[in-house]
C-alpha cells in the first residue's frame, strides 16, 4: 500500500498573525510553506468560523479567540479546557497526517483519540520538555488548592503529558536540547525540526534610535515574571551609573508585568534610558532592531528563542541567559563567544559583565556580529518547511511499509 502526502491538519491553540510568540510563528510560517505543496487545514482559535488564507491554506475555528493566560500570565485552565473539547467537532477530519502543537498538553489525549479512529499518523511537536516542571507549573495554576490536590494534579498530568508523548507516530523538537531530555524522559527517538526567520544579511547601517554615540541594547518578548527582564533593567541601570547614560535599553513586546517593570525602572533611577514600546508592527520592531549592538534574551527558560535567532539575524550579537537546570534550548543558536555571550541565570553581575565587554570592546562586537549573521543563514524557513515534508513523508513509508 502507497500512502501520499496530499493534505495535513495542524493542531494548534495559537497561531500568527492572530497571536504573538515564537511557536505562534512558526505554526504559520510552515503552514504557509506546506500549502505550497499539499493542502493545509489548521485548527486553532478564531474569530470568525472559518479563514482562506491560500489557494491550499484554511484555518478552522476551534474556539473563540480569547487570551488563553490569566492575569498572572499562565495558563487558563478553563480557556484550554475549553479549546481541547471544541476538538472533538472536528472528530471526523480527513487528512494524510496530523501534525498537533503539544501546548498546552490537556488536549493531546482528544488529538490522540481523533487520529486513532481516523486511522491518521499522528506528529506531536514539542517546543520544550515539560516534565521536570510540571510541579512548579501545578503550584503555580493552583496556588490556592490543598497541597494534597497539587500532588494528585501532579500525577495526573505528568500521566497525561508521558502517555500522549509516547503514543504519537513522531515526535518532532524545535531545538536539539529539547530534543535530547525529551529522548531521556520518554525513551524514544525525536527529530529535531527548529524554528526559522525570513531574512538573513547585514544591517546595510547602523540607524541610531536613541542617543546618539550610546550602547543600544533591546529585549524582544512576553513581559512575564520567568522572563527575568527585570534582570536587564538591574544590569542596565548599573552601567548607566558608570558610563553616565551611554547606554539606552528598548524593551519591546507586552505582558502582565509591565507596570512593575516601569516602577522598578523608577526606582532604580534608569526611566531615562529604558523605553518600553509595547507591542509594536514587525516594521518598527525591525526599525529598531537595525540600531541594537546588542540582544538581551534573560528568560529563566526557552525551549529555542525566536527572537534571539531573529536578532542573529540582522547580525546582532545576543547576550543570553544560560538555565542551570532543565533545557537550555538558547544554547542551540547562541554560543558563548562565537556569536553571543552566555551568563547563569538570574546572575545579574555576569549579565553586566556581558554587556559591559561588548560596550568597551568594539572589536569584540564586530567579531560576534558577523558570526551572527553566518549562524542565522541555517535557519531559513524556506528550507525548514522541505525538512519538515521530508519527515512526513517518511512516516508516510514507513506507515506504508
Amino acid at each position: 500500500m502507497t500512502l501520499s502526502l496530499k493534505e495535513v491538519v495542524l493542531i494548534t491553540d495559537k497561531i500568527y498573525p492572530f497571536y504573538l510568540g515564537g511557536y505562534e510563528r512558526r505554526n504559520w510560517e510552515l503552514a504557509v510553506r506546506l500549502s505550497n505543496t499539499v493542502n493545509v487545514k489548521v485548527l486553532t482559535s478564531l474569530d470568525h468560523r472559518s479563514i482562506t488564507a491560500g489557494d491550499n491554506l484554511t484555518l478552522y475555528r476551534v474556539f473563540p479567540r480569547l487570551s488563553y493566560l490569566n492575569s498572572r500570565g499562565y495558563r487558563n485552565i478553563v480557556h484550554n479546557l475549553a479549546y481541547s473539547l471544541g476538538l472533538l467537532r472536528f472528530i471526523g477530519i480527513r487528512a494524510s497526517i496530523i501534525d498537533a502543537n503539544a501546548t498546552p498538553y490537556i488536549h493531546l489525549p482528544l488529538v490522540y483519540l481523533i487520529a486513532r479512529l481516523r486511522r491518521i499518523p499522528l506528529v506531536i511537536t514539542c517546543h520544550e520538555a515539560l516534565y521536570d516542571s510540571i510541579p512548579d507549573l501545578v503550584d503555580r495554576l493552583f496556588l490556592r488548592w490543598p497541597q494534597v490536590f497539587r500532588r494528585l494534579f501532579v500525577v495526573i498530568a505528568r500521566g497525561i503529558y508521558l502517555q500522549s508523548l509516547m503514543h504519537a507516530d513522531k515526535l518532532v523538537a524545535v531545538s536539539a536540547p529539547v530534543a535530547r531530555v525529551l529522548e531521556q524522559e520518554l525513551r524514544r527517538p525525536v527529530t529535531v525540526i527548529p524554528l526559522g526567520v525570513s531574512r538573513t544579511g547585514r544591517r546595510s547601517s547602523r540607524k541610531q534610535v536613541s542617543t546618539p554615540g550610546a550602547f543600544e541594547i533591546g529585549y524582544v518578548g512576553r513581559l512575564h515574571p520567568e522572563k527575568r527582564v527585570c534582570d536587564l533593567i538591574t544590569a542596565v541601570a548599573k552601567l548607566n551609573s558608570e558610563s553616565n547614560g551611554c547606554i539606552n535599553a528598548h524593551i519591546i513586546g507586552g505582558g502582565p508585568i509591565r507596570q512593575d517593570l516601569e516602577s522598578e525602572c523608577v526606582r532604580l533611577g534608569a526611566k531615562s534610558v529604558v523605553e518600553f514600546h509595547g507591542v509594536i508592527s514587525e516594521q518598527e520592531r525591525d526599525k529598531i532592531l537595525s540600531g541594537l549592538d546588542a540582544f538581551a534574551m534573560p528568560s529563566a527558560r526557552e525551549g529555542f528563542s525566536l527572537a534571539s535567532l531573529e536578532a542573529l539575524s540582522f547580525g546582532i550579537p545576543v547576550i543570553a541567559a544560560l538555565p542551570t537546570r532543565g533545557v537550555d534550548g538558547i544554547a542551540s543558536i547562541v554560543t558563548d563567544g562565537v556569536n553571543g555571550l552566555l551568563y547563569p541565570v538570574g546572575d545579574v553581575s555576569k549579565l553586566c559583565m556581558c554587556i559591559r565587554k561588548l560596550m568597551t570592546n568594539r572589536s569584540l562586537r564586530l567579531q560576534l556580529s558577523e558570526s551572527a549573521e553566518r549562524a542565522s543563514k541555517e535557519y531559513q524557513w524556506d528550507r525548514i518547511g522541505e525538512r519538515l515534508i521530508d519527515t512526513y513523508e517518511g512516516l508516510l513509508e514507513l506507515k506504508a511499509s
